[in-house]
């Protein structure tokens, strides 16, 4: 959004340079909850379902939250992208791993003496 931009001398008023800049909207900023729910996500899916993955999204989650709050949106928004990548990515491993689980479990009887 473009924006004019004065600078005056507050003791007589008088307009000493105008021009016109750039001003970042706030309301087109990336949005804090969506790191903090990154961060949970991220949180929830290295405890319970691929560590390695799960870390990576930690970090990169955190990354954005620090990139926000330093006024870099793009690299937030990145950054964020790439949490949520890392998430569905470990999600998904920890899910086939349990499937597979079952499978072998059901089918072939591995570890049938814990269920019995």
């Amino acid at each position: 959004m473009l924006q004019d931009v004065q600078q005056r001398d507050y003791s007589t008023g008088a307009v000493l340079q105008s021009r016109t800049a750039y001003i970042q909207p706030e309301d087109t900023a990336v949005s804090g909850s969506n790191h903090t729910l990154n961060l949970v996500f991220a949180i929830l899916v290295t405890i319970f379902c691929c560590l390695p993955l799960g870390i990576a999204a930690i970090v990169f989650s955190a990354m954005g939250m620090a990139r926000q709050g330093s006024g870099d949106y793009t690299g937030a928004e990145s950054a964020a992208r790439t949490a949520r990548i890392l998430n569905w990515i470990s999600f998904g491993i920890g899910l086939a791993g349990i499937v597979i689980y079952l499978l072998a479990v059901l089918l072939l009887g591995i570890g049938a003496g814990f269920l019995f």
